[in-house]
């Protein structure tokens, strides 16, 4: 997702990146989608995971039903590119806190 705003922000023919990031994305939301839900159950006790579940889903939908009417409040607030460019940091923080998860997963 940074492609697309360091592409924008250095007037580069965007497009192409766009295809690329977009490829890449749905390859990687692939496998994303896998680790995820098989990392659910072993973060939590077996007689939680029904309602880690249910929080996880809830979690889900609230995201895809406010997730682009905040896309397009930002994006008439500080631009398309820099919209792209916050969407690309909760990435990096999103894999920080996995890795984080991860580790602490591995001591206990």
């Amino acid at each position: 997702m940074a492609l697309i705003s360091i592409a924008s922000w250095v007037h580069m023919p965007v497009i192409p990146v766009v295809v690329f990031v977009a490829i890449m994305s749905g390859v990687l939301t692939v496998f994303f989608g896998a680790a995820y839900t098989g990392m659910i159950p072993r973060i939590v006790a077996p007689e939680q995971l029904g309602r880690a579940n249910g929080y996880f889903e809830a979690i889900e939908s609230a995201a895809y039903a406010l997730g682009p009417s905040l896309a397009g409040i930002l994006t008439s607030k500080i631009g398309p590119s820099n919209t792209i460019g916050l969407d690309a940091l909760s990435f990096v923080f999103s894999a920080l806190s996995i890795m984080r998860n991860a580790n602490l997963k591995k001591r206990s």
